[in-house]
């Protein structure tokens, strides 16, 4: 074998990780009900969020768990962690 299934699993699991302590870190999600205002995107100073299929996500390399979306969204599409996950 030539480890290419090695070096799959590995990114996989450091992506894994990676999102594992954007949890921990930041813990805010894009909800379904994002209308793409993009009020949350023009008030991140790190551009984290970025415009995809109909609402926006969260670039986990940029987020520093600020909080200005959370604070910023007028619909409340913005979740912190345990909120999404309920």
């Amino acid at each position: 074998m030539d480890g290419c299934g090695k070096e799959i699993a590995g990114r996989s699991s450091e992506m894994t990780n990676k999102m594992e302590s954007h949890k921990e870190k930041a813990g805010y999600y894009i909800l379904d009900s994002c209308t793409r205002c993009g009020r949350c995107a023009q008030k991140c100073q790190l551009h984290a969020l970025v415009p995809r299929q109909g609402h926006y996500r969260i670039d986990l390399r940029f987020c520093d768990g600020c909080g200005i979306c959370y604070e910023i969204c007028p619909i409340g599409a913005v979740a912190k962690g345990s909120e999404a996950d309920q």
